[in-house]
């Protein structure tokens, strides 16, 4: 059985990182990826953002370096979890990264989700730094 997923998107926010009690920790930031459709003959884009956890070391010590607004490739998994709140069950998903790699940096303080059909045609020109692992 696999449990495998690969996304490429914007950071929504910088990567925070949550402390232990036990000293452990993990690296959380949310990403947006997007995909265009056509309806009644107009393109619309649709963004899902997604929450990230990064829950090894030397990882997050690479991770910590992304900025709002940075073009990354994630691989990682998807994990399901639940915790209860004032009596209520709650599930919560999120893609754990095994890898990070940083596709180009934004220039400007937000996220830019969508392109238009001029942007979409052109490479993508600044390169990717791989983050360690």
């Amino acid at each position: 059985m696999v449990n495998k997923v690969i996304l490429l998107g914007r950071l929504g926010q910088d990567p925070e990182k949550v402390t232990f009690e036990n000293g452990g920790g993990i690296v959380k930031f949310t990403l947006a990826t997007s995909k265009s459709y056509k309806k009644d003959n107009e393109w619309v884009d649709m963004t899902t953002w997604h929450n990230i956890d990064v829950r090894f070391d030397k990882l997050q010590e690479s991770a910590m370096r992304l900025k709002k607004g940075d073009l990354a490739a994630i691989e990682g998994e998807i994990n399901n979890s639940s915790y209860e709140k004032e009596g209520q069950k709650r599930y919560f998903s999120s893609v754990v990264a095994h890898r990070i790699r940083v596709v180009s940096k934004e220039e400007n303080s937000g996220p830019t989700l969508a392109k238009t059909p001029e942007q979409k045609a052109q490479p993508d020109t600044n390169g990717g730094d791989d983050l360690p692992f």
